[in-house]
């Protein structure tokens, strides 16, 4: 099997960003990188970053992260496919990623492209959609000259005020569609009107769509080498996907990290013929903050 890094982690709080303040989310317990990666390589030094974070007592979410990235070639530590998570204003925002190749000059083009998402994002409004980030990327891509053809999807969920639920908006950049596994375990592919792939113009508006989510819910974003291979049409691996989501017991669905392990075992060759990245979000119930208990009387003096 390729090489495989794998990144695990709990946002139990939200946290913030702003233009030169930019806050990851991570755990408290930190990214866990698997056995089977290489340390001290630039993506993962990268992705292993930990930046300042700040806690919100007024609530607090339970949203389980994790992804996981294999390269197609052996030699190759990193390809042209990326996962990140950060967040903007209330929202957290998913984003998934796939440059065109993956060789050396594929993993120099989805690093650059990745830093400039992230400062894209620090720059923009913190109300701003998943469509306006994607149009803002494209027009930083042009203006800096980044010009390579990339798939992707910026992902955005937001707790509803006063509901036991979340907003979940989205823009696909011509990628493969997301998959949400209900808690009840049905299986949904999130299609949307096929839009263009970064890198070729930033001259029209993009699309962008929402649903609500419930508790239990596990939405799981990936790139074409998960589901896609040779002589088979991409639409009959989404189904396999779909199926292999089905069958798989409730507690793998919880589990983010056992779910990418789980998926990876059944639907990757031996040697994967492309990269693949794949980014797994499970929610749950919001734990309600701590109820300050007042502290008993002081006994009475007597005199």
């Amino acid at each position: 099997m390729s090489p495989q890094v794998a990144l695990g982690w709990l946002i139990d709080a939200p946290w913030r960003c702003s233009s030169g303040h930019f806050l990851a989310a991570t755990t408290a317990a930190g990214l866990g990188m698997s056995a089977t990666s290489q340390p001290n390589t630039p993506y993962e030094r990268d992705q292993r970053m930990q930046w300042p974070q700040r806690r919100t007592a007024q609530r607090s979410d339970a949203i389980h992260l994790a992804t996981r990235h294999v390269c197609a070639l052996q030699s190759a530590r990193v390809g042209g496919d990326w996962c990140d998570v950060f967040v903007q204003g209330e929202g957290h925002t998913l984003v998934i990623g796939d440059v065109a190749g993956h060789d050396a000059t594929a993993a120099r083009a989805m690093m650059r492209l990745r830093r400039l998402f992230r400062r894209v994002a620090a720059d923009t409004a913190p109300g701003a959609g998943p469509a306006e980030l994607l149009t803002a990327v494209d027009k930083a891509m042009t203006t800096q000259g980044v010009a390579v053809l990339t798939t992707g999807i910026v992902a955005r969920l937001s707790r509803l005020p006063d509901a036991d639920a979340w907003l979940l908006r989205w823009s696909n950049a011509g990628h493969p569609p997301p998959v949400l596994v209900h808690g009840d375990g049905l299986v949904s592919t999130l299609e949307t009107p096929p839009d263009r792939p970064l890198g070729i113009g930033a001259d029209r508006p993009r699309s962008e769509t929402e649903v609500i989510l419930r508790p239990g819910s596990t939405l799981l974003l990936f790139t074409d080498g998960l589901v896609e291979r040779r002589g088979q049409v991409i639409d009959d691996g989404i189904r396999s996907l779909s199926t292999t989501l089905a069958a798989l017991r409730p507690s793998a669905l919880r589990d983010p990290e056992s779910l990418c392990g789980e998926l990876f075992a059944r639907l990757l060759p031996d040697r994967p013929e492309d990269d693949v990245g794949l980014l797994v979000a499970h929610l749950t119930t919001p734990i309600a903050p701590p109820i300050a208990r007042p502290s008993p009387p002081a006994a009475a003096a007597c005199g």
